[in-house]
C-alpha cells in the first residue's frame, strides 16, 4: 500500500509540474506575449493578473497598481512613454517598467500632434522587471520588439 501511495504521490506531482508552464508563444504567427529576462525569468501579463517564472517557479500575481507616464500625447503610444505595474501575492511582489524606445506606429503631423500609420507597425521596448521578496531583491533588464 506505501508503494501505491508513493507512486501515486508521484504521478500527481509530475501532473502538477506539467501544468505548471507559461502560455508563451514562441514560434508560429501570433506574438509573443512574454517578456524574456533570461532563461530563469520570464514574465506574462494579461492585465489584471500576471505570472512570473522565476527559476521554474510559477508565481500566480495581481495586479496593485498601474502609473502611465506619457511624454507626448495621450491615446498614443510614443517613444519616452513609460507604464510602471505592480503586481503582488502574499510571498512575491513583481514591480516591471516599460518604455517604449522606438515605434513607427505613428507619424507627426503638419499640426504637431501625432497621427496613427493605420497600418501594420511594430517599434522596441525597453523593460526592467524588480523581483522582492522576504529577504531578496532581485533586478533584471531585457529589450524586446513588438508589432501588430
Amino acid at each position: 500500500m506505501k508503494i501505491f501511495c508513493l507512486l501515486l504521490c508521484l504521478l500527481l506531482s509530475s501532473m502538477a509540474n506539467a501544468e505548471s508552464t507559461l502560455a508563451c508563444q514562441t514560434g508560429g504567427d501570433d506574438p509573443d506575449p512574454c517578456i524574456y529576462f533570461n532563461d530563469d525569468v520570464i514574465f506574462l501579463s494579461n492585465g489584471e493578473n500576471a505570472q512570473l517564472s522565476l527559476r521554474g517557479k510559477i508565481h500566480d500575481l495581481k495586479l496593485i497598481s498601474e502609473i502611465q507616464k506619457i511624454k507626448q500625447q495621450a491615446h498614443a503610444n510614443l517613444i519616452g512613454d513609460v507604464l510602471v505595474r505592480t503586481y503582488a501575492n502574499p510571498e512575491i511582489s513583481a514591480r516591471i517598467t516599460e518604455e517604449i524606445i522606438d515605434t513607427d506606429c505613428y507619424s507627426l503631423s503638419k499640426e504637431g500632434d501625432y497621427k496613427s500609420t493605420e497600418s501594420c507597425c511594430g517599434g522596441n521596448t525597453t523593460a526592467s522587471i524588480e523581483i522582492t521578496r522576504k529577504n531578496t531583491r532581485e533586478e533584471y533588464q531585457t529589450e524586446y520588439g513588438w508589432g501588430f
